[in-house]
């Protein structure tokens, strides 16, 4: 087996899923893994859980197109394809804030995100871009989100996936994954690079202040460095 993602949505409740539609399960903190399976013998590229019980999983008939969304609601024991978006889009990435909404990121010709509100049933997009590089990679923390892809472009949210905005573009450097934990965003790439931003080192320019005209150097006794002045 091959795995691309291994996810805890608790402390003992673990998955990982990969090739041929293989998804393997812990319920005590990683020391047994049983075999079960999404529903497909496809390949199994993206996985988000909610809670223990539900979760998502993105298939594909290959590794470069990922299209179809699965659902379970009992701990993996069955899957139900909620969504085909085979012609419309590549997914690169995928997250669920609860059991209804969540987010996708990819391409469907040019870069492309989109939210569901009806449990991955039907996708609405937020975002169209007009570059052609497909978006690897997406993270939230809260109502803050990224999401990132091939030709250095980082794109943010930041009222739960509703309004997107690019944040920057890092030429040569095609981006895969991104995290944030706190103020520090991390994001990671094919090209071997690891670029780190911190948030909170944002300094704000300053408005409505003058610079002085004239300087004023008065005597000081007695002088700290020289006692006898």
């Amino acid at each position: 087996f091959g795995f691309y993602v291994a996810q805890f949505p608790s402390t003992l409740t673990g998955y990982a899923c990969g090739y041929t539609g293989a998804v393997f399960k812990t319920t005590n903190g990683g020391d047994n893994w049983s075999h079960m399976t999404a529903g497909t013998s496809e390949i199994v590229k993206h996985m988000h859980f909610v809670d223990d019980n539900t979760g998502y999983v993105v298939s594909g008939v290959s590794f470069a197109q990922p299209n179809k969304v699965r659902k379970t609601t009992n701990g993996g024991n069955s899957w139900a394809l909620v969504s085909d978006l085979a012609g419309s889009m590549i997914v690169g990435g995928m997250y669920f804030f609860d059991a209804s909404t969540g987010v996708i990121v990819g391409s469907g010709g040019t870069e492309e995100i989109r939210k569901s509100y009806d449990g991955g049933v039907t996708w609405t997009s937020k975002y169209s871009g007009t570059s052609s590089a497909v978006l690897q990679g997406l993270s939230f923390q809260g109502s803050h989100g990224w999401a990132v892809g091939d030709g250095g472009r980082i794109i943010k949210t930041t009222d739960a996936g509703e309004n997107w905005t690019i944040d920057t573009v890092i030429s040569g450097s095609p981006f895969l994954a991104v995290s944030q934990a706190g103020q520090i965003v991390n994001t990671v790439g094919g090209s071997g690079r690891i670029y780190r931003r911190d948030l909170a080192t944002v300094i704000e320019p300053l408005t409505g202040v003058q610079s002085p005209d004239k300087f004023l150097l008065s005597q000081n006794y007695p002088n700290p460095f020289n006692p006898v002045t």
